[in-house]
């Protein structure tokens, strides 16, 4: 059976390239009858909108609760690169428009001699090349987020945070109903409300608190190549990896959702196996679904919500962006059974996403595992809740590749709709000659060239 040829607009000339299939983009005009340079499909379809919200005499806040990342105790020793040049730009963000993310070390407002969770937890002083590290993680996620704000972010370093916990971290509140809020009623994290109202609205208070424990053996290098034993096996959690992990949650990788134990205090309303939503939601839960029901329209609290949220499998995230960056498919959200407070739902699913480019913003790491890039699903459920992405100006996409991918001529992705998803507005992505066989989201301007011959999409 033949498939229908379509040709899609980019807003760009697309050289060579031949598309069947399933193909969406954002622009405006109409398809056209012959083969065209450019065309549009007749919808757009917006990152993050902005309706006509009154802001309260006074923004409403609410703290912030803290996402772990777990300990993984079996080796892995996948690797992914930063962002490209980001290790030689200095320090200070690659351009004008990025956010500039500061992190302050121990301060006692935020990082008191004893953790609030355990005073059996002491604050120790930060190693001289962990605080090396975290300033790399600030600058690569400065690197991949534009904005007008700083970002402040408050990191403290524990004797412990407990068994298997190499960090955690939160948004340090969540706001609601402020100037510019793309929706009424429904609180963002601090440090994208303040892009969003082009104003500090935390004062004083850091935008993220994170914490890290000392009770693990660290490698503090920047180049993922840690350590291994005699019988090659990795000897050492990679920092990096952990400090941009828990950086994304204060960025607002991050729902509401909670599952009650039964005991008090009560998460829901008391009873066991009854899950919730905040009210009013966070941004992150308005994507939410289990299969292809949004989690906002099931009763709650309930136990039917309870069930969505941990055990049937089909959590997922259902942003237009993340969604295009996950091939058209729903990407699945961390949702074992039984509930895992601080790390169900505000993850991606381990299963499907470790050992992908998408692993970073997975629950757990593991001795060798060198994580330094979100990926684009990470990146596209950040830009559903309303960061603006600086991606790539430019990304390489050849089938042939099996091995490491980060987008560039020497590691390209192997398909196109990751190459279309790691651009930012007008870049280019470069797509070596062959047939690819998939459904390719476009949802921004770029352009589409292809190299050493004829590209074929959907065929």
């Amino acid at each position: 059976m033949k498939t229908k040829l379509l040709h899609v607009s980019v807003l760009a000339f697309i050289l060579a390239i031949t598309i069947y299939g399933s193909v969406r983009s954002a622009g405006n005009g109409s398809a056209r009858d012959e083969p065209q340079g450019i065309a549009s499909a007749p919808t757009t379809v917006a990152l993050a909108t902005q309706s006509d919200v009154t802001p309260k005499d006074e923004p409403q806040l609410i703290p912030g609760a803290p996402v772990v990342l777990k300990y993984d105790p079996v080796p892995n020793s996948y690797k992914i690169g930063p962002p490209a040049g980001v290790l030689k730009q200095g320090q200070g963000p690659a351009s004008a428009d990025n956010v500039s993310i500061i992190v302050v070390y121990n301060t006692a407002a935020s990082c008191p001699l004893t953790h609030p969770s355990n005073p059996a937890w002491t604050r120790q002083p930060w190693p001289a090349d962990a605080e090396a590290v975290m300033d790399l993680a600030a600058l690569i996620w400065s690197t991949l987020l534009n904005g007008p704000q700083p970002v402040i972010v408050h990191a403290c370093w524990y004797s412990s945070l407990g068994a298997n916990v190499l960090g955690q971290a939160a948004p340090a509140n969540f706001v609601q109903n402020f100037t510019n809020a793309p929706q009424a009623n429904t609180f963002y994290p601090v440090a994208l409300a303040n892009q969003l109202a082009n104003t500090d609205l935390n004062g004083t208070t850091p935008d993220i608190g994170a914490s890290f424990s000392a009770a693990f053996t660290w490698y503090f290098g920047t180049d993922g190549n840690i350590p291994v034993d005699a019988a090659g096996n990795p000897t050492a959690t990679d920092f990096l990896s952990v400090a941009l992990h828990e950086i994304g949650h204060g960025l607002g990788f991050s729902g509401s959702a909670n599952v009650d134990d039964g005991v008090a205090p009560a998460e829901c309303n008391g009873t066991a196996l009854v899950g919730c939503l905040g009210n009013p939601l966070f941004a992150y839960d308005r994507h939410a679904r289990s299969g292809s029901t949004y989690l906002t329209a099931i009763t709650n609290p309930s136990a039917a919500l309870g069930s969505a949220l941990f055990g049937n499998g089909n959590l997922n995230f259902n942003g237009p962006t993340a969604v295009a960056a996950n091939g058209g498919n729903a990407p699945r959200l961390f949702s074992p059974n039984p509930w895992q407070p601080g790390s169900s739902y505000s993850h991606l699913d381990e299963a499907t996403f470790n050992n992908t480019v998408n692993a970073l913003m997975t629950p757990a790491l593991a001795n060798g595992e060198s994580l330094h890039y979100p990926g684009p699903v990470g990146l596209g459920m950040l830009a559903d809740i309303g960061w603006q992405i600086n991606g790539f100006l430019t990304a390489a996409v050849d089938w042939k590749n099996t091995g490491f991918e980060d987008g560039s001529f020497d590691h390209p992705y192997n398909t196109v709709q990751e190459g279309v998803a790691a651009v930012r507005d007008n870049g280019l992505v470069y797509i070596t000659a062959g047939n690819y066989d998939e459904t390719v989201t476009i949802l921004r301007p770029m352009s589409l060239l292809a190299t050493g011959g004829v590209v074929k999409i959907g065929e």
